[in-house]
Protein backbone atom coordinates (compact mmCIF):
# COMPACT_ATOMS: atom_id res chain seq x y z
CA UNK A 1 0.00 0.00 0.00
CA UNK A 2 2.70 2.21 0.63
CA UNK A 3 4.17 3.81 -2.60
CA UNK A 4 7.28 5.26 -3.40
CA UNK A 5 7.17 9.34 -3.92
CA UNK A 6 6.53 10.15 -7.59
CA UNK A 7 6.83 13.47 -9.59
CA UNK A 8 3.16 13.56 -10.00
CA UNK A 9 2.80 13.39 -6.02
CA UNK A 10 5.41 15.57 -5.78
CA UNK A 11 4.10 18.23 -7.75
CA UNK A 12 0.27 17.53 -6.13
CA UNK A 13 2.24 18.67 -2.87
CA UNK A 14 3.30 21.82 -4.10
CA UNK A 15 -0.40 22.38 -5.82
CA UNK A 16 -2.38 25.70 -5.58
CA UNK A 17 -4.68 23.94 -3.79
CA UNK A 18 -2.83 22.07 -1.14
CA UNK A 19 -0.99 25.39 -0.55
CA UNK A 20 -3.91 27.25 -0.14
CA UNK A 21 -5.45 24.64 2.26
CA UNK A 22 -1.75 25.01 3.92
CA UNK A 23 -2.89 28.59 4.02
CA UNK A 24 -6.46 28.47 5.38
CA UNK A 25 -5.03 26.35 7.90
CA UNK A 26 -1.99 28.79 9.46
CA UNK A 27 -4.82 31.58 9.19
CA UNK A 28 -7.37 30.25 10.90
CA UNK A 29 -5.20 28.72 13.74
CA UNK A 30 -3.28 32.00 13.78
CA UNK A 31 -6.56 34.35 13.91
CA UNK A 32 -8.42 31.75 16.58
CA UNK A 33 -5.28 32.62 18.70
CA UNK A 34 -4.83 36.12 17.92
CA UNK A 35 -8.45 36.93 19.07
CA UNK A 36 -8.66 34.62 21.53
CA UNK A 37 -5.85 35.75 23.16
CA UNK A 38 -6.47 39.65 22.72
CA UNK A 39 -9.36 39.23 24.89
CA UNK A 40 -8.34 37.10 27.69
CA UNK A 41 -6.12 40.19 28.93
CA UNK A 42 -8.67 42.13 28.46
CA UNK A 43 -11.60 40.02 30.27
CA UNK A 44 -9.66 39.38 33.29
CA UNK A 45 -9.93 42.75 35.04
CA UNK A 46 -13.44 42.91 33.89
CA UNK A 47 -14.03 39.56 35.74
CA UNK A 48 -11.67 40.67 38.36
CA UNK A 49 -10.17 36.65 38.01
CA UNK A 50 -7.34 35.79 36.53
CA UNK A 51 -7.71 32.28 36.34
CA UNK A 52 -11.85 32.79 35.41
CA UNK A 53 -11.13 34.44 32.48
CA UNK A 54 -8.00 32.15 31.38
CA UNK A 55 -10.52 29.27 32.30
CA UNK A 56 -13.19 30.73 30.16
CA UNK A 57 -10.81 31.64 27.22
CA UNK A 58 -9.83 27.66 26.75
CA UNK A 59 -13.78 26.04 27.41
CA UNK A 60 -14.75 29.05 25.15
CA UNK A 61 -11.79 27.81 22.22
CA UNK A 62 -12.54 23.90 22.79
CA UNK A 63 -16.15 23.35 23.75
CA UNK A 64 -17.33 23.77 19.90
CA UNK A 65 -14.92 20.63 18.60
CA UNK A 66 -16.68 18.41 21.52
CA UNK A 67 -20.16 19.90 20.80
CA UNK A 68 -19.88 19.92 17.02
CA UNK A 69 -18.03 16.73 15.92
CA UNK A 70 -21.41 15.15 14.47
CA UNK A 71 -22.60 17.77 12.22
CA UNK A 72 -19.16 18.67 11.39
CA UNK A 73 -18.63 15.34 10.07
CA UNK A 74 -22.40 15.65 8.12
CA UNK A 75 -20.85 18.48 6.66
CA UNK A 76 -17.55 17.17 5.10
CA UNK A 77 -19.70 14.08 3.31
CA UNK A 78 -22.89 16.18 2.65
CA UNK A 79 -21.56 18.47 0.74
CA UNK A 80 -18.54 19.72 -1.18
CA UNK A 81 -15.54 20.24 1.13
CA UNK A 82 -13.76 23.12 -0.75
CA UNK A 83 -17.48 25.09 -0.36
CA UNK A 84 -17.78 24.02 3.31
CA UNK A 85 -14.23 25.60 4.48
CA UNK A 86 -15.39 28.71 2.27
CA UNK A 87 -18.43 29.31 3.82
CA UNK A 88 -16.75 28.60 7.43
CA UNK A 89 -14.38 31.36 6.64
CA UNK A 90 -16.87 33.73 5.41
CA UNK A 91 -19.01 33.50 8.60
CA UNK A 92 -15.59 34.04 10.97
CA UNK A 93 -15.15 37.13 9.04
CA UNK A 94 -18.75 38.09 10.43
CA UNK A 95 -18.35 36.84 13.97
CA UNK A 96 -14.78 39.05 14.23
CA UNK A 97 -16.28 42.09 13.09
CA UNK A 98 -19.16 41.29 16.00
CA UNK A 99 -16.02 40.71 18.29
CA UNK A 100 -14.78 44.11 18.03
CA UNK A 101 -17.73 45.52 18.90
CA UNK A 102 -17.91 43.43 22.10
CA UNK A 103 -14.36 45.04 22.87
CA UNK A 104 -15.65 48.14 22.35
CA UNK A 105 -18.58 47.54 24.49
CA UNK A 106 -16.64 45.95 27.11
CA UNK A 107 -19.70 43.16 27.25
CA UNK A 108 -17.91 40.20 28.83
CA UNK A 109 -20.66 37.50 27.39
CA UNK A 110 -20.24 38.96 24.48
CA UNK A 111 -16.27 38.77 23.98
CA UNK A 112 -16.40 34.76 25.22
CA UNK A 113 -19.68 33.51 22.45
CA UNK A 114 -16.93 35.10 20.05
CA UNK A 115 -14.37 33.00 21.01
CA UNK A 116 -17.10 30.00 21.16
CA UNK A 117 -18.49 30.76 17.62
CA UNK A 118 -14.88 31.12 16.34
CA UNK A 119 -13.82 27.53 17.50
CA UNK A 120 -17.57 26.72 16.54
CA UNK A 121 -16.61 27.25 12.50
CA UNK A 122 -12.94 25.55 13.12
CA UNK A 123 -14.59 22.92 14.20
CA UNK A 124 -17.75 22.76 11.70
CA UNK A 125 -14.96 23.00 8.72
CA UNK A 126 -12.05 20.79 10.45
CA UNK A 127 -13.43 16.92 8.82
CA UNK A 128 -13.61 18.94 5.19
CA UNK A 129 -10.40 20.28 5.98
CA UNK A 130 -8.50 16.98 7.19
CA UNK A 131 -10.60 15.32 4.52
CA UNK A 132 -9.46 17.59 2.19
CA UNK A 133 -6.01 15.70 1.70
CA UNK A 134 -6.67 12.43 0.33
CA UNK A 135 -8.48 14.72 -2.80
CA UNK A 136 -5.49 16.86 -2.92
CA UNK A 137 -2.34 14.74 -2.80
CA UNK A 138 -1.18 11.44 -3.40
CA UNK A 139 -1.14 8.46 -1.10
CA UNK A 140 2.44 8.55 -0.91
CA UNK A 141 2.63 11.88 0.17
CA UNK A 142 -0.08 11.80 3.06
CA UNK A 143 2.37 11.75 6.08
CA UNK A 144 4.13 14.51 4.73
CA UNK A 145 0.96 16.44 4.14
CA UNK A 146 -0.25 15.48 7.54
CA UNK A 147 3.05 16.85 8.74
CA UNK A 148 2.83 20.64 6.89
CA UNK A 149 -0.42 20.58 8.38
CA UNK A 150 0.15 20.37 11.69
CA UNK A 151 3.10 22.55 11.21
CA UNK A 152 0.57 25.24 10.23
CA UNK A 153 -1.71 24.60 12.98
CA UNK A 154 1.44 24.93 15.99
CA UNK A 155 3.40 27.91 14.72
CA UNK A 156 0.46 30.17 14.60
CA UNK A 157 -0.61 29.01 17.76
CA UNK A 158 2.48 30.48 19.12
CA UNK A 159 2.77 33.51 16.98
CA UNK A 160 -1.36 34.42 17.76
CA UNK A 161 -0.33 33.85 21.23
CA UNK A 162 2.73 36.42 20.54
CA UNK A 163 0.41 38.72 18.27
CA UNK A 164 -2.85 38.38 20.90
CA UNK A 165 -0.90 39.38 23.84
CA UNK A 166 0.93 42.26 21.60
CA UNK A 167 -2.72 44.02 20.86
CA UNK A 168 -3.77 43.38 24.28
CA UNK A 169 -0.97 45.02 25.81
CA UNK A 170 -1.59 48.26 22.88
CA UNK A 171 -5.42 48.63 24.32
CA UNK A 172 -5.00 47.62 27.88
CA UNK A 173 -7.61 50.06 29.92
CA UNK A 174 -6.06 51.72 32.92
CA UNK A 175 -8.51 53.50 35.73
CA UNK A 176 -7.92 56.78 33.83
CA UNK A 177 -8.70 55.57 29.89
CA UNK A 178 -10.93 53.80 28.22
CA UNK A 179 -10.78 51.25 25.10
CA UNK A 180 -11.43 53.50 22.30
CA UNK A 181 -12.25 52.70 18.85
CA UNK A 182 -9.00 54.61 17.84
CA UNK A 183 -6.99 52.29 20.28
CA UNK A 184 -8.64 49.06 18.83
CA UNK A 185 -7.86 50.33 15.05
CA UNK A 186 -4.45 48.28 15.03
CA UNK A 187 -6.52 45.20 16.37
CA UNK A 188 -9.06 45.65 13.86
CA UNK A 189 -6.44 46.08 10.91
CA UNK A 190 -4.69 42.98 12.21
CA UNK A 191 -7.51 40.62 12.97
CA UNK A 192 -10.25 41.55 10.10
CA UNK A 193 -7.17 41.03 7.64
CA UNK A 194 -6.10 38.03 8.58
CA UNK A 195 -9.90 36.17 8.92
CA UNK A 196 -10.07 38.19 4.83
CA UNK A 197 -7.26 36.68 4.06
CA UNK A 198 -7.78 33.19 4.92
CA UNK A 199 -11.45 33.46 3.27
CA UNK A 200 -9.73 34.38 0.09
CA UNK A 201 -7.29 31.10 0.43
CA UNK A 202 -10.05 28.91 0.92
CA UNK A 203 -11.38 29.97 -1.96
CA UNK A 204 -8.45 28.34 -4.32
CA UNK A 205 -8.71 25.01 -2.67
CA UNK A 206 -10.38 22.88 -5.14
CA UNK A 207 -13.65 22.01 -5.46
CA UNK A 208 -14.46 18.22 -5.72
CA UNK A 209 -18.06 16.66 -5.56
CA UNK A 210 -19.40 15.69 -2.38
CA UNK A 211 -18.94 12.41 -1.18
CA UNK A 212 -22.30 11.25 0.11
CA UNK A 213 -24.52 14.29 -1.24
CA UNK A 214 -27.49 12.13 -0.10
CA UNK A 215 -27.07 11.47 3.66
CA UNK A 216 -29.57 12.70 5.58
CA UNK A 217 -29.04 15.03 8.91
CA UNK A 218 -29.35 12.94 12.10
CA UNK A 219 -31.00 15.52 14.83
CA UNK A 220 -29.75 12.85 17.29
CA UNK A 221 -26.59 14.64 18.04
CA UNK A 222 -25.24 12.62 21.28
CA UNK A 223 -26.46 9.52 19.96
CA UNK A 224 -23.84 10.56 16.96
CA UNK A 225 -21.21 10.84 18.78
CA UNK A 226 -21.18 7.96 21.06
CA UNK A 227 -21.51 5.88 18.09
CA UNK A 228 -18.32 7.72 16.68
CA UNK A 229 -16.33 7.32 19.81
CA UNK A 230 -17.59 3.50 19.62
CA UNK A 231 -16.76 2.95 16.15
CA UNK A 232 -13.26 4.91 17.14
CA UNK A 233 -12.72 2.36 19.80
CA UNK A 234 -13.03 -0.82 17.57
CA UNK A 235 -9.78 0.03 15.51
CA UNK A 236 -6.85 -0.01 17.96
CA UNK A 237 -4.51 1.72 15.96
CA UNK A 238 -6.92 4.94 15.30
CA UNK A 239 -7.91 4.81 19.26
CA UNK A 240 -4.24 5.18 20.38
CA UNK A 241 -3.53 8.21 17.60
CA UNK A 242 -6.69 9.91 19.18
CA UNK A 243 -5.97 9.58 22.68
CA UNK A 244 -2.00 10.92 21.85
CA UNK A 245 -3.52 13.78 19.70
CA UNK A 246 -5.75 14.47 22.68
CA UNK A 247 -3.55 14.16 25.60
CA UNK A 248 -1.15 16.34 23.48
CA UNK A 249 -3.52 19.65 23.45
CA UNK A 250 -4.22 18.68 27.02
CA UNK A 251 -1.19 19.32 27.69
CA UNK A 252 -0.49 22.14 25.97
CA UNK A 253 -3.57 23.90 27.08
CA UNK A 254 -2.06 23.49 31.06
CA UNK A 255 1.03 25.19 29.34
CA UNK A 256 -1.01 28.21 28.33
CA UNK A 257 -3.23 28.03 31.20
CA UNK A 258 -0.19 28.72 33.52
CA UNK A 259 2.00 31.05 31.30
CA UNK A 260 0.22 33.97 31.65
CA UNK A 261 0.13 33.66 35.83
CA UNK A 262 3.46 32.77 36.05
CA UNK A 263 5.01 35.23 33.78
CA UNK A 264 2.73 38.27 35.25
CA UNK A 265 3.11 37.22 39.22
CA UNK A 266 6.43 35.36 39.14
CA UNK A 267 8.39 37.16 36.14
CA UNK A 268 6.92 40.60 36.64
CA UNK A 269 6.51 40.67 32.93
CA UNK A 270 3.81 42.57 31.17
CA UNK A 271 1.55 41.60 29.15
CA UNK A 272 3.71 41.75 25.87
CA UNK A 273 6.26 39.84 27.45
CA UNK A 274 3.70 36.75 28.02
CA UNK A 275 3.52 36.49 24.72
CA UNK A 276 7.14 36.19 24.25
CA UNK A 277 7.73 33.61 27.06
CA UNK A 278 4.45 31.36 25.25
CA UNK A 279 5.94 31.36 21.97
CA UNK A 280 9.50 29.91 22.96
CA UNK A 281 7.82 27.10 24.69
CA UNK A 282 5.57 25.66 21.52
CA UNK A 283 8.47 26.46 18.51
CA UNK A 284 9.60 22.93 19.26
CA UNK A 285 6.37 21.19 18.53
CA UNK A 286 6.64 22.89 14.79
CA UNK A 287 9.60 21.32 14.26
CA UNK A 288 7.97 18.22 15.23
CA UNK A 289 5.14 18.08 13.11
CA UNK A 290 7.69 18.27 10.05
CA UNK A 291 10.09 15.69 11.27
CA UNK A 292 7.67 13.57 11.83
CA UNK A 293 6.59 13.59 8.35
CA UNK A 294 10.34 12.69 7.55
CA UNK A 295 10.94 10.35 9.49
CA UNK A 296 7.61 8.21 8.49
CA UNK A 297 9.97 7.73 5.14
CA UNK A 298 6.59 8.70 3.12
CA UNK A 299 4.89 5.80 4.58
CA UNK A 300 1.66 5.72 5.99
CA UNK A 301 -0.40 2.86 7.24
CA UNK A 302 -3.51 3.07 4.79
CA UNK A 303 -4.90 -0.68 5.07
CA UNK A 304 -6.60 0.85 8.34
CA UNK A 305 -7.74 4.13 7.25
CA UNK A 306 -9.31 2.96 3.82
CA UNK A 307 -12.06 1.06 6.15
CA UNK A 308 -12.74 4.21 8.26
CA UNK A 309 -15.64 6.16 7.33
CA UNK A 310 -14.49 9.46 7.48
CA UNK A 311 -11.17 8.37 4.96
CA UNK A 312 -13.25 6.27 2.71
CA UNK A 313 -15.26 9.13 1.87
CA UNK A 314 -12.46 11.12 1.02
CA UNK A 315 -11.29 8.41 -1.64
CA UNK A 316 -14.86 8.12 -3.05
CA UNK A 317 -14.79 11.88 -3.63
CA UNK A 318 -11.29 11.61 -5.13
CA UNK A 319 -12.13 8.94 -7.18
CA UNK A 320 -9.87 6.66 -5.78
Amino acid sequence: MNNPPTSDSQERLRSVSFLSLLGVQFLTALNDNTFRWLVVPLAKPLLKDDAAALSLGLVAITLPFILLSAPAGYLADRFAKGRVISACKFSEIVILAGGMLAILTGSVPLLFLTIFLTGSMSALFAPSKLGSLPELVHDSQLSNANGLMGLMNVVPCALGFLLGNYLAGLIQPTPETAITFARLVPAIVIVMTIAVAGWGASLLVKRVPAADPGRPFSWNLPKQSIEGVVELARDGALLRTALGIAFFWMLASLANMNIDPFGIHDLGLSQMGIGVLGMTLVLGVAVGSVMAGLWSGHQIELARIIHHPVRRSGLRASGR
